[in-house]
């Protein structure tokens, strides 16, 4: 099964060889590390202290050897699924057969 559709594909503008981010990033550059974290009452961070994600990278491609610099740009994206929410009080309305299993 080709997956390639599921990757980053990362092009030389010069000659268009092809490289995945794997290739040019280290998986645990992108996240960086924070080692002290402060919020406030509310949650919110005042300051973080410790390795700052490195989303900037210089490459030579390995065809031409054409060198460019690779930029990303992540930005989260974030649901609410209000099915998985259960802070709120809820029922369910029970059958027979369902009674019989659970009782």
């Amino acid at each position: 099964m080709d997956d390639k559709d599921k990757f980053f594909i990362i092009k030389c503008p010069k000659c268009g060889a092809e490289y995945t981010l794997a290739d040019i990033f280290f998986p645990e550059d992108l996240l960086g590390k924070p080692t002290n974290v402060i919020k406030d009452d509310e949650g919110k961070i005042l300051f973080i202290e410790g390795e700052v994600p490195q989303l900037v990278e210089d490459w030579e491609c390995e065809r031409c050897g054409t060198d460019f610099k690779v930029r990303l740009d992540i930005k989260p994206l974030v649901e609410y699924d209000k099915k998985f929410d259960f802070s709120d009080d809820y029922s369910i309305d029970l059958n027979a057969d369902d009674k019989e299993i659970l009782f």
